[in-house]
């Protein structure tokens, strides 16, 4: 398995994006998608598994978690600075 995940600052980081049937497909972080057996995935594994360096981690899958989190927040507020919606600028 870890001849195809890919490497992160010294560490193979990848996230169980779905399973298919007996595929599951990894994503890593620069949104690379990667296919293999379901069976070389460690016992537990599902969708939404953090594997570090092919092993789960849940310390790692939090702070993805919130690191996607607080990416949306700062994409869904609105500070009125950039442009407006509708009607006409004051």
């Amino acid at each position: 398995m870890a001849a195809a995940l890919a490497s992160c600052g010294g560490r193979t980081v990848v996230v169980v994006d779905r399973i298919e049937d007996e595929t599951a497909v990894l994503v890593d972080d620069r949104g690379e998608q990667r296919w293999v057996p379901v069976a070389s995935l460690p016992r537990g594994s599902s969708e939404g598994t953090v594997l570090v360096d092919g092993v789960p981690d849940q310390a790692e899958r939090r702070r993805l978690l919130e690191e996607q989190q607080l990416r949306r927040a700062r994409l869904l507020r609105d500070d009125g600075q950039d442009f407006s919606l509708g009607g006409s600028a004051p």
